[in-house]
């Protein structure tokens, strides 16, 4: 499944609920919008911040072997050694001849993400009786962070993974974590308190799709979501809302991964090519906030 389903199931979504509440008319007379005792259907925008938590970054040889040694290029790496100029050509760029010195990798390698502060998401909901169904799509990017202070530019987005047999070493690169996501969710509404009130809290529980981009691989995998936040009531068709939310992925297998470069074991071989596919393993959630506004329809 393609990013592109992102934008069929919100159609496919609304098309089912338009059927299913043809005969309900909405309730414009009602204090908190989506809350009214006919069925509504609603669209929310929301701006959702978050931090992604990367737990069991693996890369191995095939998923019988354990898992490779990692290596990262050393913040100071900047010239040429002998061993680098032996395989490079005048054709390279300094990062890439820097990656083809095995001498410039240091051991210990465990990657760390930046905060996305451009995620978005768009909402199709229908709510009936303080009981919610949304359709939740959402788009985030988590750059993966600099270790040290780099001389070669880009150089903390790649890695090198030692084969078994530690005669080679192969690069890859792993320059950001990109997620979509569609999930649908069932959200409740409590109400405001004896005396009511234009606030409403509300809790949320879902599931769905994830699809990430991750070590220049696309990558599938079930989501779950949970929320817990607050809606403020503007006008009785109108609101806005804030909310924490928890979100986490079944892991799977990435496979195969692009390999950049192979660094042989001495200068004087060269690169071969011909190397079994490796895979990669990381355990994706991420802990957030989320801001916006919700309109009936």
């Amino acid at each position: 499944m393609s990013r592109k389903s992102l934008f069929v199931l919100p159609c496919l979504l609304f098309v089912a609920v338009s059927t299913a509440g043809n005969g309900a008319a909405p309730n414009v007379g009602s204090a908190a919008p989506g809350v009214g005792a006919e069925g509504e259907l609603y669209v929310a925008a929301q701006y959702k911040p978050a931090l992604p938590v990367v737990r069991e970054f693996a890369v191995r040889e095939n998923r019988l072997t354990a898992p490779s040694k990692l290596f990262r290029l050393a913040p100071s790496t900047s010239v040429l050694t002998a061993e680098q100029a032996t395989g490079a050509t005048l054709l390279d760029s300094p990062l890439l001849r820097a990656l083809r010195g095995r001498n410039n990798f240091e051991p210990s390698y465990t990657p760390s993400y930046e905060v996305s502060m451009c995620g978005v998401s768009g909402v199709l909901g229908y709510s009936r009786a303080g009981t919610r169904v949304e359709l939740e799509v959402s788009f985030e990017d988590f750059r993966v962070k600099k270790s040290g202070k780099p001389v070669l530019k880009g150089g903390h987005e790649y890695f090198a993974a030692g084969r078994t047999s530690d005669t080679q070493r192969v690069v890859f690169a792993n320059r950001a974590i990109s997620a979509g996501s569609a999930v649908v969710s069932i959200c409740r509404d409590f109400p405001a308190g004896p005396s009511g009130g234009s606030v409403t809290p509300y809790t949320c529980l879902g599931g769905g799709v994830e699809f990430l981009d991750i070590l220049g691989m696309a990558n599938t995998r079930f989501a779950y979501q949970a929320k817990m936040g607050a809606a403020l009531n503007l006008h009785p068709r109108a609101s806005i809302f804030a909310a924490g939310y928890y979100r986490g992925t079944l892991e799977r297998a990435i496979r195969p991964l692009p390999a950049v470069v192979v660094i042989p074991a001495t200068a004087g071989e060269g690169e071969n090519l011909g190397l079994p596919p490796f895979e990669g393993n990381a355990g994706v959630r991420y802990l957030g906030v989320e801001a916006g506004i919700r309109v009936l329809l």
